[in-house]
């Protein structure tokens, strides 16, 4: 009795004729797809060595660092149970080296949009050079901006490439190839994907679309056709099935609810219009205000003369190689693209607008931008459609080149953040070489842009206890815009203070507030009772100088250092700043003699003259009364200085008669 060939026999064939069927499109396709790996490295790959972590790549990171993959399962397990197994692939191999996480997510990227090529082209065949100029537009999507994010993003487009190969399998297995299950399991089992994250689950209804342009076209009838689409999408319709019924009523929502389902219960009429509303703004944003921002979005003073270059020479090449491409697409009609492409954008926002999230432009909401890159891209090949092979050969040209540009400039702006973040953590370890388990470090509005409090908590921890494996955090980072009224009860002393992130927690008072003041071009500043007397340090952490009392956090038992891949920044004047207020703290006034002396030979000043004080101070008490008075002179020429300056000198002399001789010269009569 023939009991048929053995699983491992069956996975491997079909493997292999997967395998042999990919080689050849690229074979016969390798110029596009390596065009469009050449895109990918200019507009995300240049500035990789330059890159860092950024966002939740923190908790993700950090949580590795300290409990390994369990960690890892535990932490995303929170929100997506079946996500695990996307970072069980790549951490083992990357380990903590953060540029590996980066070129991994570039790899995916470009996979992405050559399966997303070879989708186009079954839907449109013989309309070359039109789905390379599609992917290429689906690569460069200027909607979502959050690629420098390597580790949070990972997932997502792991997830995406899935379903597009899914949705390509699926159109192989409804041309009858034979054996069809060579291409129908691979294709079910890709799209299970949707149990790993939600993001992409309205664009599985566009299966049936799909498959009925592919499918009619050599169907005898529409009838025939409508039962090979049926036949071919139950499968894919089953999965989605399970899927819905495991999230609403297993699983549920731990996080986004459904707020539109909720409203429409309760007022149908109102939740309705209120979802119109909503749907025309960001669909909106999605298409006309996503790509303008390639031309909108403002040239950094850092970007340099390489932008401007690197746009005209990708213009030229994309253009001329255009020229050279045979003109099938001059035939095609544009009613497909713009048709799918209006389908797909509708159904990428499903998730979205059942929830709630926002989907915008904005970091961090552009993250909701991902699932709209289908749509916009073939509506804006099929618009281009419209248009005289000439001229469409030119917009292609130059939207390629702006997308190209655009992403380098905001991968720019976060090489410019992680250079800020380094700076904000190293000088926190100059001015607190140790703290003291239970601090709570807070800030009013925090000055990193890519970076929420739950962010910054896990590089904390990590500097100033990078050893610890336990439950219960030594540390944490608030932001009093987020925290202050919920986490922190009041400014006042003695209260309870508790947060919890996922599976890990923290407990302390508020007694053991530390504040923190940074803003960029200035030298972060703990806000102790002297610094809490400045207008310039925002109101609310000045209120809680007036009772906290970092110096009794702060000590020197050992010296805490950021994690290794962020480097050191230069020792220019706010080393010795922070320096000098480490000084102020134990007294040590030899120490700020010596390391006033030091910054001067290197011809290093303040920005903000107020951070003199500390130098004042301890010049003062070496009786280095001249060089006390310079300093001070130098900084009563920045207004609203007066008050700080002057008020150091006057409590000075009240316990130095001999300072009091000074005081004029100092300016401060």
């Amino acid at each position: 009795m023939n009991r048929g060939l053995p699983l491992r026999d069956i996975i491997r064939s079909g493997s292999h004729l997967l395998t042999n069927t990919m080689k050849s499109w690229l074979t016969r396709k390798r110029v596009e797809a390596f065009l469009l790996f050449v895109f990918t490295i200019l507009a995300y790959g240049l500035v990789i060595p330059k890159l860092g972590l950024f966002g939740d790549d923190w908790p993700h990171l950090w949580v590795y660092h300290m409990f390994g993959l369990d960690g890892l399962n535990q932490l995303v397990a929170w929100d997506r149970p079946f996500s695990a197994w996307v970072y069980a692939v790549i951490a083992p191999l990357a380990g903590e080296h953060i540029w590996a996480y980066h070129l991994y997510l570039l790899i995916l990227r470009w996979v992405c949009a050559v399966i997303f090529y070879l989708l186009v082209i079954e839907i449109l065949p013989d309309s070359h050079p039109l789905p390379f100029w599609t992917a290429a537009f689906f690569l460069l999507y200027p909607g979502f901006r959050q690629q420098p994010q390597p580790i949070e993003f990972i997932l997502h487009f792991t997830a995406l490439g899935l379903m597009l190969l899914s949705f390509w399998m699926m159109i192989q297995a409804s041309k009858n190839y034979k054996p069809v299950w060579q291409y129908s399991i691979p294709g079910w089992i890709c799209a299970l994907s949707i149990f790993s994250i939600e993001y992409f689950i309205g664009l599985e209804l566009l299966r049936p679309v799909l498959l009925w342009i592919v499918i009619r076209r050599d169907s005898p009838d529409n009838k025939s056709a409508v039962r090979r689409v049926i036949k071919n999408w139950i499968p894919y319709l089953v999965i989605l099935g399970i899927y819905a019924w495991w999230r609403i009523f297993i699983f549920k929502f731990p996080t986004y609810k459904p707020t539109f389902l909720n409203q429409s219960g309760e007022n149908p009429l109102t939740a309705i219009f209120g979802l119109g509303q909503i749907l025309i703004e960001e669909i909106r944003a999605s298409i006309l205000g996503a790509w303008r921002q390639m031309v909108s979005l403002p040239l950094q003073e850092n970007v340099g003369p390489g932008y401007g270059i690197l746009v005209l020479l990708v213009a030229a090449g994309v253009f001329f190689w255009l020229r050279r491409q045979r003109k099938n697409a001059g035939q095609t009609s544009p009613f497909i693209p713009l048709l799918v492409g209006s389908i797909a954008i509708l159904l990428a926002g499903v998730p979205f607008w059942i929830t709630g999230i926002p989907v915008q432009l904005e970091f961090p909401w552009d993250r909701s931008m991902l699932p709209f890159m289908i749509g916009a891209s073939l509506l804006i090949s099929g618009g281009l459609l419209l248009l005289r092979p000439g001229l469409r050969n030119f917009f292609v040209a130059v939207i390629i080149a702006l997308g190209i540009g655009m992403h380098y400039q905001n991968a720019m702006l976060y090489q410019k953040e992680w250079a800020k973040l380094g700076q904000f953590f190293w000088q926190l370890t100059w001015r607190a070489p140790a703290l003291k388990p239970g601090a709570v470090v807070i800030s009013d509005a925090i000055p990193l842009f890519y970076y929420g409090d739950n962010n910054l908590t896990p590089v904390l921890n990590w500097t100033y206890a990078p050893k610890n494996s336990s439950l219960n955090l030594p540390y944490n980072f608030f932001d009093m815009g987020e925290r202050l009224g919920k986490n922190l009860p009041e400014l006042k002393p003695g209260l309870p203070v508790e947060h919890g992130y996922r599976f890990i927690f923290f407990n302390s008072t508020s007694d053991a507030l530390v504040p923190v003041y940074y803003r960029e071009g200035n030298c972060l500043r703990i806000v102790d009772e002297r610094i809490g007397q400045m207008d310039s340090i925002p109101r609310r952490l000045r209120e809680a100088s007036v009772f906290s009392h970092p110096e009794m956090f702060i000590d020197t038992s050992s010296q805490a250092m950021p994690p290794a891949f962020i480097p050191e920044p230069e020792h220019n004047w706010c080393y010795y700043y922070q320096k000098a207020e480490l000084a102020v703290q134990y007294t040590d006034w030899q120490t700020i003699g010596t390391l006033f002396k030091e910054s001067s030979q290197r011809q290093y000043k303040p920005t903000d003259q107020t951070e003199w004080l500390p130098f004042i101070e301890g010049l003062v008490h070496l009786n280095e009364f001249d060089q006390a008075v310079e300093i001070s002179l130098a900084g009563l020429e920045q207004e609203g200085a007066r008050q700080v300056i002057c008020g150091l000198w006057n409590r000075l002399s009240a316990d130095n008669p001999d300072v009091g001789k000074y005081i004029d010269k100092a300016g401060c009569r």
